[in-house]
């Protein structure tokens, strides 16, 4: 018998992509973002949720895919992550959340070698979503203290 996860589907672009939604706590719909004086290019500010100040990445800047341009289906998923062995609670702005779907971790494959905009360090697996595929996110890299630097001392000062 195989294991399956579940994963939330989103977009950045025209390209979908994955979170294991063990991680994702909720979405929100866009909200105003408070800018961070010399925070990274791709932290875009801070959040209110219920009281908290969560940080908010853009995964386009992020991924270097160019910035999100806001829109309806504009949202901000939220996750909760560890950084620095403490449970660290992070937004990323997604251009529009699709679906949860369930996924065999057998039907994941490797991600090609080339033709993939974003580095590969990022990518877990591909995974046949409809026509199209969707990039699994390797939250573990993209949310790591050596990539969030900024992010884990706003973590810290709370």
């Amino acid at each position: 018998m195989s294991a399956t996860s579940n994963f939330l589907i989103f977009r950045l672009g025209e390209q979908f992509f994955a979170f294991n939604v063990s991680y994702v706590r909720e979405v929100i719909e866009y909200t105003q973002i408070t800018p961070i004086p010399l925070a990274p290019k791709f932290i875009e500010g801070i959040i209110n949720l219920r009281g908290n100040a969560i940080p908010i990445i853009d995964l386009k800047k992020k991924f270097e895919l160019g910035s999100t341009s806001v829109t309806l289906n504009t949202s901000i998923v939220i996750l909760e992550i560890v950084i620095n062995n403490e449970m660290a609670t992070i937004g990323a702005i997604v251009d529009d959340v699709k679906d949860v779907v369930e996924i065999d971790n057998k039907s994941i494959e490797l991600p090609p070698s080339i033709g993939i905009k974003i580095h590969p360090r990022y990518i877990e697996g591909i995974y046949k979503y409809n026509n199209d595929f969707a990039i699994i996110v390797n939250i573990k890299k993209v949310f790591s203290l050596e990539e969030l630097d900024g992010i884990a001392n706003i973590e810290s000062e709370k």
